[in-house]
């Protein structure tokens, strides 16, 4: 399983939305986590987002809700969504997530969520396999 992050803009409403609410400069554009991961041959598209599970339905962060726009936005057909929160268990996060991911029918997307700021942070990345920039292009010739 290989994942990379892409580019993937949320709305322009919703974006300028998260940009006043964090006063943060309308000049700045956010990236959000949003994913194309291959495992296996299967191309599927994913977000994390901030959020948690409540009276058995996702409720998302805002930046959370910007991450799963710019994923519901990606251009193709989109003809499965899965939410799938995620936390830290006995079960490796790997585990967890490449289970999902091939349960998921080519193209699905899924919403990955959970504590991103707290017992997430950081460590859902790994569980992705992220694919990391190449250095070659900081090397002298």
């Amino acid at each position: 399983m290989k994942s990379r992050l892409i580019e993937a803009p949320a709305s322009p409403e919703i974006e300028a939305n998260l940009l006043q609410l964090n006063e943060i400069p309308g000049t700045y554009r956010p990236v959000f986590m949003v994913f194309e991961t291959v495992c296996r041959g299967k191309t599927i598209y994913i977000c994390l987002s901030g959020g948690r599970m409540v009276d058995g339905e996702p409720e998302l962060t805002i930046t959370g809700s910007a991450a799963f726009d710019a994923l519901i936005r990606l251009p193709g057909d989109c003809k499965v969504m899965i939410f799938k929160e995620v936390k830290i268990g006995k079960t490796p996060l790997r585990e967890k997530v490449e289970q999902t991911i091939m349960d998921a029918p080519e193209g699905a997307r899924i919403c990955f969520f959970g504590d991103m700021w707290g017992e997430l942070d950081g460590v859902l990345l790994d569980a992705l396999n992220m694919e990391r920039p190449s250095d070659d292009h900081h090397r002298p010739a």
